[in-house]
């Protein structure tokens, strides 16, 4: 646990209790704690939920059996293995963030604040691998759908190992910047307080920090925009030539098998807008606020709140749309007694 102390810790290098009475906060301490109560009930329900659907629907692709759902088995196994990394990453952290001075600040109110310094920067650089994977397994995906459409069967083993390492490699070099990035750049301001600019609150939790003005920050930025761009781009490729070879040879098909496609267009295509709301969203406004010297406090960590949304919305629509799993769900619920039946009085 974190005391009070007069100067940096090994745990808080870079923020400390001081006398703070000169900072006009925009938001009170009782505000603040209120926050944070309420996020902390946000993100223990939807840990709950979000790991429920995600291993709900692991049991349902292991338990159907049709040979449409098990050429894509592979895929959907490695969405819930996706939902569950950010379920999990987010839980450990339920980060407080702000931006201010062009720089991004962070802290931990989960599992994660009882770490040092060094196992907080590692898990946020976990958490941002788990959010990039997002976006960076769209193409993947798309892709492994192509190819069980123009082969009319799943990729190899090795091709599906090397696909997904793929994914992980493009992301790969975010984590370590973030490691990075939030080990170092409170050092850019030597014996400087962030703890100044910080939410009224004592004492102060570790702090992370994160600094527009470092070139190197800019570069990465670039970098994650850049595949961002190219992993929509790619997605957006493989799903035309996905639909112009179901076009092309549409009489091949049975109509269940259309109307399965249709469907798993329709859950990738919900995976794939989700990000642009709840992952690209908060970045965008982390970058405006960052850009034209805005201070929303409390509506920033509001934002990245959003990102436990993620792995509840992912496997509820995927279940939802996807019939079989929609069926196996709903089934109990709708089993009707059996009618019985009446002779005519005469």
């Amino acid at each position: 646990m974190i005391g009070h102390f007069s100067g940096p810790s090994e745990n808080n290098p870079y923020a400390w209790d001081d006398d703070f009475s000169y900072v006009q906060y925009s938001v009170t301490a009782a505000t603040y704690q209120d926050i944070l109560f309420y996020s902390k009930i946000f993100h223990n329900v939807c840990f709950a939920i979000g790991t429920f659907l995600s291993l709900l629907l692991l049991y349902l692709i292991f338990k159907k059996n049709g040979k449409m759902l098990q050429n894509y088995r592979t895929m959907l196994i490695f969405n819930c293995f996706v939902d569950m990394q950010i379920c999990l990453a987010v839980y450990l952290g339920q980060y407080s963030t702000k931006a201010i001075d062009n720089l991004f600040m962070s802290s931990f109110d989960g599992i994660g604040q009882h770490l040092g310094f060094t196992g907080q920067c590692a898990l946020m650089s976990f958490f941002t691998l788990s959010i990039n994977v997002v976006i960076t397994s769209l193409p993947a995906n798309y892709y492994y759908r192509y190819i069980c459409i123009k082969r009319g069967r799943p990729l190899s083993f090795c091709g599906v190992l090397l696909l997904y390492s793929i994914v992980y490699a493009v992301t790969l070099p975010t984590m370590i910047w973030t490691l990075f990035s939030f080990h170092y750049d409170g050092l850019s301001r030597p014996g400087f307080n962030y703890g100044s600019l910080w939410f009224n609150v004592k004492p102060l939790p570790t702090i992370l920090i994160l600094n527009f003005h470092l070139p190197h920050t800019k570069f990465f930025m670039i970098y994650v925009f850049i595949c961002y761009g190219i992993a929509y781009s790619l997605s957006i490729s493989f799903a035309v030539k996905t639909w112009r070879i179901l076009g092309t040879d549409k009489a091949k098909y049975s109509q269940r098998t259309l109307q399965m496609q249709t469907q798993l267009s329709v859950a990738m295509l919900v995976q794939a807008i989700l990000p642009v709301f709840i992952s690209l969203g908060p970045s965008v406004l982390m970058i405006i606020e960052i850009a034209f010297g805005f201070n929303w406090d409390i509506v920033t960590t509001i934002a990245f709140n959003a990102f436990a949304l993620i792995p509840v919305l992912n496997s509820l629509c995927t279940i939802l749309v996807i019939r079989p799993f929609r069926e196996a769900v709903m089934r109990p619920f709708l089993k009707t007694k059996p009618a019985v039946s009446r002779s005519s009085v005469t």
